[in-house]
């Protein structure tokens, strides 16, 4: 891990046979989110996320029970045979 003394300006030097060269480097630390907003980001994704799962749960089970009662016989069953008299017809 990297450390306030770490960064800072550093000097490059290269000598061979085509020259020399120097350049100057400066290390800046790199901006950074703090930890507090990280978390804060990650929980409320979670969060979102577990919403929105048990939402599509609730839809799923409720289109569910509709299927099944549509496809459930009635309690009542009503039958036609003699409910008229025969001088009705």
């Amino acid at each position: 891990a990297s450390q306030s003394k770490h960064f800072g300006l550093y000097n490059c030097s290269v000598t061979n046979e085509y020259g020399n060269a120097n350049a100057a480097i400066i290390l800046k630390p790199l901006k950074s989110l703090p930890l507090f907003i990280i978390l804060i980001g990650v929980t409320s994704g979670i969060i979102v996320f577990s919403g929105f799962v048990i939402l599509l749960v609730m839809c799923h089970r409720r289109r569910r029970k509709k299927t099944q009662q549509m496809n459930e016989k009635p309690d009542v069953t009503v039958t036609t045979g003699d409910m008229y008299k025969e001088s009705d017809r």
